[in-house]
Parts: structure tokens; sequence; C-alpha cells
């Protein structure tokens, strides 16, 4: 991982000379923003021609071709910009932008909660009882709402993406 151009050059400008270095060496620059224990991090990645960028589970792995692969937990990612091999001139393209934790409203409810934040892509959701039961599990599409009039009044917890969020049913 390269950081230290990041560092020298700072900022989009950085970024930018960071890319164009990497596609006039024959290789792909990844630039990935991800939180890391309440930071956001910028990692920078020379892919060679023989690396490659694919998804294990709920996690982004980046094989550069020469060193492991680097992972991130994709719930964590914010941005990734890539350069261009074809012509190292092009700006980088940003491919998704996401939030940095999903949010559940209204709370309290009586019958129903949404969930933003997700992306635009379905999700899975796990609602669980305060002593761990799971009690709902489903896979639900962007701006859908969550049905929880089954639920007696109390507290719970619902998991998606990597995060736990309590709610209170009334």
């Amino acid at each position: 991982m390269k950081t230290s151009v990041l560092k020298k050059f700072g900022g989009l400008s950085g970024i930018c000379f960071f890319l164009f270095l990497g596609t006039m060496r024959g290789e792909t620059p990844v630039v990935i923003y991800h939180d890391n224990a309440d930071t956001l991090q910028i990692d920078s990645i020379f892919v060679q021609e023989n690396g490659k960028i694919y998804f294990v589970g709920n996690e982004l792995w980046v094989d550069d071709g020469v060193n492991a692969p680097h992972t991130f937990l994709v719930s964590n990612i914010r941005k990734i910009i890539t350069g261009n091999t074809k012509s190292p001139m092009k700006l980088p393209a940003i491919t998704q932008t996401l939030p940095a934790k999903p949010l559940l409203y209204p709370n309290p409810t009586e019958r129903v909660l949404h969930l933003t934040g997700t992306g635009n892509l379905p999700v899975q959701i796990t609602i669980y009882s305060m002593l761990g039961q799971p009690l709902l599990r489903q896979t639900i599409s962007p701006e859908e709402p969550i049905d929880i009039s089954f639920l007696s009044s109390g507290y719970y917890l619902l998991q998606t993406q990597g995060h736990t969020l309590k709610f209170c049913k009334r």
C-alpha cells in the first residue's frame, strides 16, 4: 500500500498525482476511503496487470499482484477511486459513496421502521430480542418499510451490513 504519495502531496491533487503515476507505469491505481476505528482512513494501492479486485462475503479484496490481498469491510467503505490505464489523463471515477452507518427511524415506533443509508441494493436484516433471539430475518429493498407490528413493546436490535442498531417498539 502506498500512503506516502498522498501524505506528501495531500488532498485531491495528491490523489490525482497518485492515479497519474500508476497509470504511467502500466498499473491500475486504487484509492479506498474507509472508516477505521472512528476515523476516515485513505489507502492507496497500485494493482499490477495480474492483480484483481473482488468480493469475498462482506469484504472487498484488493490483490495488487505482488503482496497478500488487502481486505476492507464493505460496510466501512465510503468511496473508491480508480485510475484508467487506457487514458492516464482522465480524471478518476467515483464508483459509489456510502454513508458511515445506517439509520433507523422513527424511533421509538409502533408499527413500521424505515432503514436508510444502506446503498441502493437490497439488504439482509435480522431483528433480535435483547436476549439475542432472532425474531425476524428478511431481505428488504431500499426505502421498503419494515413491519414490526407483531413485536411486543420493548427494546430490540436490528442487524444489517455489520451494524447493530437499537430501537424501541411502543
